[in-house]
């Protein structure tokens, strides 16, 4: 079983995945750092948290990893990427729905985390389409 999961591991294109989904996060850490916006202080909150508040990034991981499968999968399995797509949307809408639920975030972290991660996935995913083209 492990070798056939390697095989078809081998086939799918990791690196366009990687750049996705890790320069995602690192766009994150380097927004929180340039913004330096502090959490809101509205109510206690009920998990603290001690870092920047802009943008979320468990908003911004979601919809990063979600949006890297999806540009992982399509060329070969487009049924599967589909079901990713299907799937993992309402899932990164929960995650987001569920930072403003804890109090750990204005809407506006949100809003820029689902922005960059689509601005960023979809610009790396446009990217290699062109690069693979151009070749």
């Amino acid at each position: 079983m492990l070798v056939l999961l390697m095989a078809f591991l081998r086939r799918l294109n990791w690196p366009l995945f990687a750049l996705g989904f890790g320069g995602a996060m690192l766009l994150n850490l380097g927004s929180k750092l340039f913004f330096a916006r502090t959490r809101p202080q509205l109510f206690p909150q009920l998990i603290p948290e001690h870092d920047y508040s802009f943008p979320s990034g468990h908003t911004m991981a979601s919809l990063a990893l979600v949006l890297a499968l999806y540009a992982l999968l399509t060329p070969g399995h487009p049924r599967l990427a589909r079901w990713v797509l299907g799937l993992g949307l309402p899932w990164a809408l929960l995650v987001g729905l569920s930072r403003l639920y804890l109090q750990v975030h204005y809407p506006s972290d949100v809003l820029a985390g689902w922005a960059l991660s689509f601005l960023w996935v979809g610009g790396v995913a446009l990217w290699y389409r062109w690069a693979k083209r151009a070749r």
